[in-house]
């Protein structure tokens, strides 16, 4: 076993690479706040008011988890569209790292400031149902999205089907290795609503069909690429029969496939990611990772401002809707940066 200055170096030159793949485009992210205010507990709430059709006076407050996060504000852009289109004034609000305690404060305030809706990924289901009932009890239309909590107190939920994509998550790795794997898996933490539904459903699919695909560990990296790196080593050294990794979020596989480079084990470690960030777009395109189920975060945030305008407007809406995921590959991956190929 490496000691632990050698393993300290070796992560000290993958994140450090990994750093500079991703720096200018998280300078860049942070550039786009028009407003942001710290918190008591450290977190940073950004809120950023989109530019709308006039002729309205409909408010909706968007909850993101990651307010800067490339992936959320894929998110971002498609509410705005939705909101220009539907003359509906989005306000941006999240903080920097995820805090659902401050989620919660924010959607508070949605309802003293009197909003017209509210959307909201309700990231720890239980933390957020005193809220929703209050929401309820001033009729302000609640729509979830990427992860759902209380149905029968919000209005709709908008987002991936959790269990189809745990499902697939599952046949895929069954499949690449011919039904015989150890796996590790990396996920935001253990009590994120989604990744707990998608991760049930992709061990009943491999207690089923594939029982010979095992999971080794399963580890959490808090949606950071660096804490990923060090969870990454660590699960190398103690578990060096591990032959696939599955990240269950967008920040993970980037850094797993960092690792691998460093220890010269690319091509020996199969890395399937989740999501389309850049870093991993190019893992992907170099045959550095095999592939990433790249949920459609932009459609999620158009159809949850679809669904909030027809609630506001007293129309029928669909208890939930699917926004859908991809399987990008090598094979698909510049028609992915190219093209709409959902």
């Amino acid at each position: 076993m490496k000691s632990d200055h050698k393993m300290k170096k070796q992560y000290g030159t993958a994140a450090g690479r990994l750093k500079r793949a991703v720096a200018m485009g998280m300078v860049i992210v942070c550039l786009l706040a028009l407003c942001a205010c710290r918190t008591t507990e450290g977190a940073i709430v950004f809120e950023e008011e989109s530019v709308t059709e006039a002729g309205t006076d409909m408010k909706i407050m968007f909850i993101t988890p990651l307010a800067k996060h490339p992936i959320w504000l894929e998110a971002k852009a498609g509410a705005e569209d939705a909101g220009r289109e539907l003359g509906a004034t989005i306000t941006w609000r999240g903080p920097d790292i995820t805090d659902a305690d401050n989620m919660v404060g924010v959607m508070e305030e949605a309802i003293e400031q009197d909003y017209d809706a509210i959307i909201v990924y309700p990231i720890e289901p239980e933390l957020f149902v005193d809220v929703m009932k209050k929401t309820a009890d001033a009729g302000i239309p609640v729509v979830t999205v990427c992860g759902d909590s209380a149905p029968e107190l919000r209005d709709s939920y908008v987002g991936t089907d959790v269990e189809r994509f745990g499902q697939e998550a599952a046949e895929l790795i069954g499949q690449k290795s011919g039904g015989q794997a150890n796996v590790a898996v990396l996920c935001t933490d253990y009590d994120v609503i989604n990744q707990i539904q998608e991760y049930e459903a992709f061990l009943k699919v491999l207690e089923e069909k594939y029982p010979d695909v095992k999971v080794v560990v399963r580890e959490t990296d808090d949606t950071d690429s660096l804490k990923a790196i060090q969870r990454t080593y660590e699960i190398l050294e103690k578990h060096p029969e591990v032959d696939f990794f599955w990240s269950m979020e967008g920040a993970g596989a980037p850094g797993v496939v960092e690792v691998l480079k460093e220890k010269d084990m690319l091509g020996k470690v199969t890395v399937l990611g989740t999501d389309a960030m850049e870093p991993m777009l190019d893992a992907i395109e170099a045959g550095e990772a095999w592939g990433s189920l790249a949920q459609n975060f932009y459609k999620m945030g158009k159809l949850a401002v679809e669904n909030a305008v027809n609630h506001i407007n007293g129309n029928d809406v669909p208890d939930t809707t699917d926004s859908g995921f991809v399987f990008i590959t090598q094979e698909n991956v510049q028609s992915y940066r190219t093209e709409s190929i959902f």
